[in-house]
Parts: structure tokens; C-alpha cells; sequence
């Protein structure tokens, strides 16, 4: 007590000097300067021992900021009442993340009263419950107090202190409440607002944002004290450690945002890599928030986040450099923010002043930052969508591009096809003739016999290119299968020169085989080694015009090094990589031919099924082609995929020869009783797949090449319930069925089984009869639904077809004054591929047309004859014959393989003139009345679609009242009875002239009995059928 008195009596003038002074009027006053210092590194000292001999220093800045400080720092300052009252004042440190905080009110009798707080102890302890910590002053008053604050904290040490009044505190911290209701209404507003876009549009990146703004709004709360006191106030030591949590979730997501809405995986992995790389540290820090010291939690969160805008920043810059339109509000978004956190970084190291702005600058630019990505996201969502025109703009192409190919390809082969195909019916015509003359068929032997040569030798090579297109789709649909062996790569390198010998012997090549007998032997197919060698060899052949062809081998690290070098003209550079590659043959050097272009492919489809690679070398002195096989190592049948991925047999269990029928994935560890059912379901005609273990197991999957899955429940590896969710990521229950094979016949193997996915579920043992059976009827139920599925495919895209004729066809038919006119409309099935179109001004135009085809196609090309008719009919001054000209203009490029017949009549109805004109299509009837006759117009014209010049001619006839105009397609004709018979136009004819004197309706309803009488089908049509009628009155 002396010590204390002592102390308090030698520095109460220092101390009087520095006092606070509270004037009248007096609301509130910063703590600035006006408190002295100490610093107690070892956190030892005691009120006592402070008093006693510590060395307070003044502080030259506003608020005092240490940064990260070890032990405890004392302040001391005085304050003196001179407002005329004696109402308590109040002490306010606004920064609520402080440990611990102890005030110390010193009495002029020496004595002491110590209040203790913190967020290390419960939000209970404080004198005044608030967020910030808040100590009552009670001063008499004329009179003057001293006061000790002793602050520790494991975090930055920052204590901007005031004195405020009662009334200054209630004013000031309502309208504190109010800006803060603000900002966090601002951020519940954007959580609500971005979880509706997501659930309205479903974009992930949505919801990334959402948890993002909610990590932010956390870390908000805890910052500024409300977590605390209003949440968790009892859990002083949580709330501590959840500041680092609510960095690192906000962290975590807001990488998760911002690599989904840069889509920096896919367009900047040098930045995609470090971002992962912060994602994996704010999970682990996070998790080590508990068991690690709080100080360096913190370190690394805050680095991390810094980090973290920083790669942000650069990312965005880099995009929006590369043109990404969206980075814009992005990067705008993140500098607000960026600024943000080095203002709060900076002011928790002690950088910076603590003022308001650095206070509340997170919170300022979290909410311009969180508004502006929203605004960031719809200008994405824009930008996807119209990524997603430019991506059905490109498909469009694509396909038109794919159906060019598909049609250039049939085209080359046909080519192809047809030189040989016309030699062999040349040669086979020849060989006729000869064999029918007797008399000098003797002397002609030698004659017969080289054409049958030469017959068999064109032979095969159809045979030869229809077996390389079966070859290609095989390769393409995973349907070839290598069966390896060990092969000497010399006797199938002199096999292939022998087959080869007597074409270059005739074209005056040399052959040569140089293969060392110490070359490695292959492990490979022999007959589709020989098949590579053969293309190969038959491509230099062909393509070199004097020197040489030459067979070289060499061993190659693991593999074999073939080459098939020939003297021939050689490939442009720029060819040489697109040669292996169907659709996309290159421009050769001179004297070379474009062929069909399946042979390199194959061979290169084939090379790399075996684990080898092609290349082709070229000069003017020739061509080398250079493949790859690997070495003989082991042997065994290996089925092969495009992939390049085997499916191993199981050891011991070799894979049976597969024949034609279904294909059954059977699973065992049991090795007996693998091979026993696997006996029975090939004996059965079932194709099996083999495995072992669990590894082969998925190796068979990834083939694709099962229709069901026998698994037992016991496999090595995993079990068979978890194998059948597995398989149910992939395959629904009719496109892989499963079947369990378990040890039991409980009721509760039998429900997990099924909750797992199975289809069915035996046990061991396993009869023949029930497992067969069982396996029949799953496979049953799949092709009925997969064939279902099929027809609901082919009725979706009949309601299309059918919607386009509804819109198509006129709804009545409008004639001018002194005409009447009447449709009979009947299409085969649903869909038909009749049209007629009618456009009536000065004169009245009808067109008739039938587009070959039924369903969807039919239709499409249908709208495409009515739109040209649409285009060509509104361009004045034009005839009939002009017109379907100019329809055929329009649509001939887009038929394809389709064609259009089409009739166009024109009448004049004020001179009472009709002009008619026809594409391949049937005559125009007209029935004139008052004399008992048929007319026919029948101008000479071709079909729309098939060649360029239609020869079309008009012709004309003067009408008459009482005419009858029929204009008909053919299917009227195409009626046919069981007995193969035709409606004929003698037989049409004579029932128009028997409907003379009937209305229109009754005419066309005579007629369409008369066809089903005829047909003796009456509920099937073979042939769209069409009738327009038009009565002269």
C-alpha cells in the first residue's frame, strides 16, 4: 500500500497533466493520446509490480495498434469530472476481439476495484452487455480518477477507447444498429435473391455464391461482436476459434465460385492449379482451427485471403484480357474488395490508423462487392446463353457438314465399286458369248480361263473393299477382338510379299524383305498383322511407278519397328498426319490418286488396338510408313477396344471363342464354380465375359460390352450389394439387369438386394433350369423395353411430322367468282407426303406436289416445296412452268436423295383460261360436260430434284361452263388388289364420266368407295392419296 501511495504521489502531477477532461454539454471524447504506456512482455506482472516500477511511455499515434503482441499491454489515464454533475460516464473499447481485458479503478486511499471481461470469458461477465466492451466511470463531481486497462489477445492487439455519455451511447449505437441492419438485410437479400436464380436456372455457380456471401455475413457477425452475444454467449472459446472457420469457409467457397465463373479450369489451368492449392488450405486450416495455436491459424487464414484476391485479381485480368466479357464486373467486384481486406489487413498488423473507415472497410466493400457479382452473374448467364446459340449455331453446321461426308463417302464408294462391278458383267457377258458358241469352244480354253481369272481377281477386290468397310464400322462399333499369339515377324512379313508378288511382278515393282533374325517376335494377331502389311504394301504398289517396295523390321525398346519404304512419287508434307484418317485425305504429290480412304484407316485403327502408334515419313524419293508392335512377353486371347484398355481374362479361366448371342458378365471368386456356370450359359448360346475379382470386373464394364450382370455377393474386392450401386451410377435396371447370387434365402438379403439396385437375387446352390430361365427373362424384359422405348421414339417424331402437314395444308380453298372447288386429303398412315398449295389474286394458282418419303423427312421437305411456292408465286408476270422452275431452283441442293413431283394449273378466271404445267407429275383431267368427254393436258416436264433442266412445257385450254377440272396424285393409281392390280387410267376415267352429273362431294365419295371395293384393304392405304376438284359454273 505505501509502494502504491508512493507512486500514485510522484507521478500525480504527470498524471494531472494528462487528464481527460469532461466539460459541461459533455457527450462523448476519443481516448487518443491521452493514455501512457507499458508494455509487460512476460505477462507476469501484477497491479502491484505495474505501479510500483513500471515505466509508462505517452503514445504518439491516435489509437493504439500493436499488431500481433506477446504478454500484456497496460495503459493508464485520468479522467476529470468538470461537467457540474456527478452521472456516471462510460468507458467503450469498440474493438470486440480483444481476450482479455481487466480496468483497474485506482481511489485516492490507494485502493483499487479490478473489472475483468474479454471474449475469452462469458459474454455474462461484462458489466454492461454489448457488443464492444463497456466500463461505467463514476467521478464526483470537481474531482479527478486514475485508471489502469491491463489487454492481452492471441490476435492483433487494437484498443480504440472513448468516454461517452449515457445519452450520447444510446443515440450513437442505435443509429451504429440501424447501418449494420442495413448491410446485413443487404447480404440475407443477395443470399435469397442468388438461391432463387439457382433454383430457377440451375447454374452451380449460384449457389457457390450463396454459401460464399454466407461464410462472409458469418465472419461479419463474429468481426463486429454479434455472434457472440447473440448466439453463442455462453461459448467464449468457439467463438474465438470460429473467426478462422468463417474465413476458411468463406474462402473455400469463394475459390469454388470463382473457378466455376472463370471457368479457370478449363481456360487457365497455370491459375486454376494455385487456386485448388488455397481451396486445399482453407480446408485444412479449418480443420486444424482447434488442435493448432490460434496465432497461427490466424496468420495463415489471413494470408491465405490475401493470396487468394490476389490470384483472383490476376485471373480475371487474364480473362477479360482474352476477351470474357464478364470479367468485367468481376474484376470490378474484386477490387472493390481487394482494397477491402488490405485496408483490414494492414489495420490488424498496426500498418495503419484505426479510424472508421478502416474499421467498417470490409463491410463496405463485402456489400458493393456482393451486389456487383450479382450483377457479374447475369451478365454470365447472358454470356452462357449465347455461347449455347454460338454451340447449336456450330452443331447445325456440323451435322450438315457430317451429312456432306456421309454423302461424298457413299459417293467414293460407289465409285469404288462400280468400275470393278461393270468389269466382272463385261467379262462375265464375254464369257457367256463364248461359252454359247460350241463349235470353237476348244480352241478358246485358254481364252475362258483368263477371263475367269480376271473375274475371280475383280471379285476379290470387292470383296476386299466390302470387307474394309465392314472392317471400319466393326473398329468403330468396339466389335473387333485380336487373337494374340507370339508370331515371328518374318514369316508373316514373307506370307504378305507372296500374296502381293504377282500385281507388283505385273507393274514391274521389286519386293524386298530385310528383316535381321535377331528381331524380337511379335505378340499380335497374325491375321490382322497380315492384313496391316498387306494395305500397306498394296498402297506402295500402287503408287510407286518404277524402283521398289521394301519390308524392314528392327527392335524398338519393348516393341517392334516395322517400315514399308517405296520409291514412289511421295506426300506433301502438310499430308502426312491426315492420311490415317477417313474423310480427311490430303492433297498427294503428283501421279498419286485419292482413294476411298478406309485402307490407312483401318490399318491405323488396327495398329493401335495392338498398342503400337503409325507415322508416315516422306520425300520425293519415296514414302515410308513406320508402325509400332509390341514385343512377344505372353500369349492368350485378348479382346481389344478402341480405348486401348484390355479386358484381362481371369488366371486360369481363358475366354471361350464368343458366338452370336447375348453377352453375359459373370463374376466369381470361386474359380469351380466360375467356370461351371459359365459352361452352362455358353452351352446354353449365350456369349460370357469372365472375372475373377473386382479389378476384372470393372475392366469388363468399361467395355460396354455386357447385356447382363451375374455377381456374386462374395466377390473378392468388394461385395455384390456395393458392386450394384456402383453399377447403378452407370445403367438403369433395364439397361444393365443385375443378378445376386448369395449364400442365403433370407428376407432381408433379399430387400438389400433390391434397395441396392438388383434385379434379382439367387442362392447358392444354383440350379441350371432356374439360373437360365431367369437370365431369359431379364433379358427379355430389357429388349421390350428398350424396343418400347423405340416405338415412343418413332411416335414423338410422327406428332412432329404431323404437326408440320396440319400447318402446311390450306384450311379451305378459296376460288374466285364462278368457280367452286372441293379437296379430298388422304395420307398413308399417319403422315403423308402429298401437298397442295393455292394463291388466289388476279389469278387463281394451285400447286400439287408428292414428296417421296413418309414421316418427318416428308414433311420437312414438304414445308421446304410450300415456302419456294410461297417465294415464287409473289414474283410477278411468271408461268406455270417459271414457277416450278424456280421452286426447283430453290430446294434442289437440299433433297438429298428425295425428288418432288409437282403439277401447277393457272386460271384466268375473266377470260376463262386455263394454263397448266408439270414436274413428273400426272396429267390434268378435265371433264367437259356438255360434251361427254375427257380432256387431258399433259405438257412434257421432269421431276424437281433429279437434273438440273426440267424441260418444262405449258399448256393451255379455253374453259366452259359446266367443266370439271381434276387435278390428282398417284396414289389415286396405286390402289392395288391381292391379285397385284392397278386402278387404271381407263378405269378412272370412266368413273369421272359415270360422277358427271353429280355434286363434287358425291363424286369424290363414289371414287374413294370404288378404291376401297378395289383394294379390298379398306383400312390400309399403300400411297398418299390426293383429289382436287374445281367446277366451271
Amino acid at each position: 500500500l505505501i509502494l502504491i501511495l508512493s507512486a500514485l504521489a510522484g507521478a500525480s502531477d504527470e498524471l494531472n497533466a494528462r487528464a481527460v477532461t469532461l466539460g459541461p454539454g459533455f457527450q462523448s471524447i476519443e481516448l487518443r493520446n491521452q493514455m501512457d504506456r507499458f508494455l509487460d512482455s512476460t505477462g507476469a506482472m501484477d497491479i502491484e509490480e505495474v505501479l510500483a516500477g513500471a515505466v509508462f511511455t505517452g503514445g504518439e499515434e491516435s489509437v493504439l495498434s500493436t499488431g500481433l503482441t506477446r504478454g500484456n499491454q497496460w495503459l493508464r489515464f485520468s479522467v476529470t469530472n468538470a461537467t457540474g454533475m456527478a452521472d456516471p460516464v462510460y468507458l467503450e473499447i469498440y474493438y470486440p476481439l480483444l481476450d482479455h481485458v481487466s480496468l483497474f479503478r485506482l481511489n485516492p486511499d490507494g485502493t483499487y476495484s479490478r473489472s475483468d471481461t474479454g471474449d475469452m470469458l462469458p459474454f455474462t461477465s461484462r458489466e454492461v452487455e454489448h457488443r464492444n466492451f463497456i466500463f461505467p466511470l463514476r467521478i464526483p463531481e470537481g474531482d479527478t480518477r486514475e485508471f489502469l486497462l491491463r489487454i492481452s489477445s492471441r490476435g492483433p492487439l487494437q484498443v480504440p477507447a472513448r468516454i461517452r455519455s449515457a445519452e450520447e451511447m444510446l443515440q450513437k449505437d442505435r443509429l451504429t444498429q440501424f447501418a449494420q441492419g442495413l448491410y446485413f438485410g443487404i447480404m440475407l437479400a443477395m443470399i435469397l435473391y442468388n438461391l432463387f436464380l439457382y433454383v430457377s436456372a440451375q447454374y452451380a455457380g449460384y449457389l457457390y455464391y450463396v454459401f460464399y456471401i454466407l461464410g462472409l455475413s458469418i465472419f461479419q457477425l463474429i468481426y463486429h461482436g454479434y455472434f457472440f452475444g447473440a448466439l453463442f454467449p455462453s461459448w467464449p472459446v468457439f467463438v474465438n476459434e470460429s473467426i478462422v472457420l468463417a474465413i476458411a469457409f468463406m474462402l473455400f467457397w469463394g475459390i469454388q465460385f470463382s473457378r466455376k465463373f472463370l471457368n479457370t479450369g478449363r481456360y487457365d489451368r497455370a491459375l486454376d492449379i494455385p487456386l485448388l492449392l488455397l481451396q486445399a488450405a482453407a480446408v485444412i486450416g479449418g480443420g486444424l482451427t482447434f488442435f493448432i495455436p490460434y496465432t497461427m491459424a490466424l496468420n495463415l487464414s489471413v494470408l491465405s485471403s490475401v493470396l487468394f484476391v490476389f490470384v483472383i485479381y490476376v485471373a480475371a485480368l487474364r480473362r477479360l484480357y482474352r476477351g470474357y466479357r464478364p470479367a468485367r464486373f468481376f474484376l470490378l467486384a474484386w477490387t472493390t474488395l481487394l482494397l477491402a481486406i488490405l485496408v483490414l489487413a494492414l489495420k490488424q498488423y498496426g500498418l495503419i490508423e484505426y479510424n472508421f473507415f478502416t474499421n467498417y472497410a470490409l463491410q463496405i466493400g463485402s456489400a458493393m462487392e456482393v451486389i456487383l457479382l450479382s450483377v457479374a452473374l447475369g451478365d454470365r448467364i447472358k454470356s452462357i446463353e449465347m455461347e449455347k446459340k454460338k454451340a447449336q449455331a456450330f452443331a447445325y453446321d456440323s451435322l450438315k457438314k457430317a451429312h456432306r461426308i456421309k454423302d461424298e463417302f457413299l459417293y467414293n464408294t460407289s465409285q469404288e465399286l462400280r468400275e470393278p462391278l461393270e468389269g466382272m458383267v463385261g467379262m462375265a457377258e464375254g464369257l457367256l458369248d463364248l461359252a454359247s458358241r460350241s463349235s470353237d469352244r476348244p480352241e478358246r480354253i485358254h481364252e475362258i480361263h483368263d477371263g475367269l481369272s480376271v473375274l475371280a481377281a475383280t471379285g476379290s477386290i470387292v470383296s476386299g473393299l466390302v470387307n474394309d468397310i465392314l472392317d471400319f464400322y466393326r473398329i468403330k462399333n468396339s466389335e473387333i477382338y485380336l487373337n494374340r499369339s507370339t508370331i515371328s515377324a518374318a514369316s508373316v512379313a514373307s506370307v504378305a510379299l507372296d500374296l502381293c508378288s504377282p500385281w507388283a511382278e505385273a507393274r514391274g515393282i521389286e519386293l524386298r524383305m530385310e528383316i535381321p533374325d535377331d528381331v524380337f517376335a511379335v505378340y499380335a494377331d497374325e491375321v490382322r498383322l497380315r492384313q496391316i502389311l498387306l494395305n500397306l504394301l498394296n498402297n506402295g504398289i500402287k503408287f510407286t511407278q518404277a524402283g521398289h517396295v521394301a519390308i524392314r523390321a528392327r527392335n524398338v525398346d519393348q516393341f517392334v519397328e516395322f517400315t514399308i519404304e517405296d520409291t514412289g512419287s511421295g506426300i506433301s508434307p502438310d499430308a502426312l498426319e491426315d492420311i490415317f484418317f477417313i474423310f480427311e485425305k490430303p492433297e498427294l504429290a503428283a501421279g498419286r490418286k485419292n482413294g476411298k480412304g478406309l485402307g490407312l484407316t483401318i490399318t491405323r485403327k488396327l495398329i493401335e488396338l495392338h498398342g503400337g502408334l503409325i507415322r508416315a515419313e516422306s520425300s520425293r524419293d519415296g514414302t515410308r510408313m513406320i508402325f509400332t508392335l509390341p514385343r512377344s512377353q505372353v500369349t492368350g486371347v485378348i479382346p481389344a477396344a478402341p480405348s486401348l484398355l484390355y479386358s484381362l481374362p481371369t488366371p486360369g479361366i481363358p475366354t471361350e471363342d464368343m458366338g452370336e448371342g447375348p453377352v453375359i458378365l459373370l463374376a466369381d471368386g470361386d474359380t469351380i464354380h466360375l467356370k461351371a456356370q459359365e459352361r452352362r450359359l455358353i452351352q446354353a448360346g449365350f456369349r460370357v465375359l469372365a472375372a475373377g475379382n473386382y479389378r476384372a470386373l470393372v475392366e469388363h464394364l468399361e467395355s460396354g460390352r455386357a447385356d447382363l450382370l451375374i455377381v456374386d455377393l462374395y466377390l473378392s474386392g468388394k461385395n455384390g450389394y456395393e458392386i450394384c450401386r456402383e453399377v447403378r451410377e452407370g445403367f438403369s435396371l433395364h439397361e444393365l439387369p443385375v443378378i445376386i447370387v448369395g449364400r442365403g434365402r433370407s428376407k432381408a438379403e433379399l430387400e438389400t438386394a433390391m434397395n441396392s439396385g438388383a434385379n434379382d437375387f439367387i442362392s447358392r446352390p444354383v440350379d441350371r433350369t432356374e439360373l437360365l430361365s431367369r437370365v431369359q427373362m431379364l433379358l427379355d424384359l430389357k429388349d421390350s423395353i428398350l424396343e418400347r422405348e423405340r416405338l415412343l421414339s418413332i411416335e414423338k417424331e410422327l406428332d412432329v411430322a404431323r404437326s408440320i402437314m396440319e400447318r402446311l395444308l390450306p384450311g379451305e380453298l378459296t376460288l374466285p367468282a364462278g368457280f367452286v372447288g372441293s379437296v379430298l386429303y388422304l395420307p398413308a398412315g399417319t403422315i403423308g407426303g402429298d401437298i397442295y398449295d393455292f394463291h388466289n389474286n388476279h389469278c387463281f394458282n394451285l400447286l400439287i406436289a408428292d414428296v417421296t418419303g413418309h414421316g418427318v423427312p416428308a414433311a420437312l421437305y414438304a414445308s421446304m416445296v410450300k415456302i419456294a411456292h410461297s417465294v415464287a408465286v409473289g414474283q410477278e408476270n411468271k408461268s406455270p412452268a417459271q414457277i416450278l422452275a424456280s421452286i426447283h431452283e430453290t430446294i434442289r441442293d437440299h433433297l438429298g436423295e428425295h425428288f418432288v413431283t409437282a403439277g401447277y394449273l393457272r386460271i384466268d378466271p375473266r377470260k376463262k383460261k386455263l394454263q397448266y404445267s408439270r414436274a413428273g407429275h400426272l396429267p390434268l383431267l378435265v371433264l367437259r360436260r356438255s360434251e361427254n368427254r375427257i380432256l387431258e393436258l399433259n405438257p412434257s416436264g421432269r421431276l424437281l430434284g433429279l437434273v438440273d433442266d426440267l424441260h418444262l412445257e405449258v399448256e393451255e385450254l379455253s374453259l366452259k361452263s359446266g367443266d370439271r377440272i381434276l387435278a390428282f396424285t398417284d396414289g389415286i393409281f396405286e390402289t392395288v388388289t391381292e391379285e397385284s392390280v392397278h386402278l387404271g387410267d381407263r378405269e378412272l376415267k370412266e368413273l369421272i364420266l359415270a360422277t358427271a352429273g353429280t355434286g363434287q362431294h358425291q363424286a369424290i365419295g363414289h371414287i374413294v368407295r370404288r378404291l376401297a371395293e378395289l383394294s379390298q384393304l379398306p383400312n390400309q392405304i399403300e400411297d398418299d392419296r390426293t383429289m382436287i376438284l374445281i367446277d366451271v359454273e
